[in-house]
């Protein structure tokens, strides 16, 4: 058998060469691969990480039941008292838009204070109303419920 030179120069050797070269070049790749696949520890949140998910949550579906009119779900929400507090500053539109930002959550043994960053906008009598606040609404129990919004609160507007 007679062995040819390839175009390239490098003969059959080199080319041998070349093919086992690339058969480990392509195994080291799937070995790098698969081994940044394996499992990994999976920690637990932590409770105050759940508790400001839940307060969070909480103050988006009262800003929702607000905007819909729907106050047997805002007192679904709220304790005795903030229920009172968030019907007694509700003033009449036609219609409303209203966003929420949260910006900094304090829990202590009291409850939770939660900042929230709000910009809206209120159709009353033909007019547009905007406004924007930083509000702060104390929850308190478990599953946490409003029970006062202690400054800027959104549901008064607009005056």
């Amino acid at each position: 058998m007679v062995f040819t030179e390839q175009t390239d120069g490098t003969g059959v050797e080199g080319g041998r060469r070349m093919n086992l070269l690339r058969v480990f070049i392509i195994v080291g790749l799937l070995m790098a691969l698969t081994s940044c696949g394996g499992k990994k520890e999976v920690k637990p949140e932590p409770e105050e990480a759940l508790q400001t998910e839940k307060a969070i949550d909480v103050v988006m579906r009262i800003r929702d039941a607000y905007l819909r009119k729907d106050l047997q779900e805002i007192k679904n929400l709220t304790t005795e008292r903030g229920y009172l507090e968030i019907v007694g500053a509700i003033k009449e539109f036609e219609s409303a838009s209203l966003e929420f930002r949260p910006r900094w959550v304090e829990i202590d043994r009291e409850g939770i204070l939660l900042y929230i960053d709000w910009k809206g906008q209120w159709k009353v009598r033909g007019e547009t109303y905007e406004r924007r606040g930083l509000a702060s609404f104390s929850l308190k129990g478990s599953p946490p419920r409003l029970d006062g919004v202690l400054r800027a609160n959104p549901f008064e507007e607009p005056r």
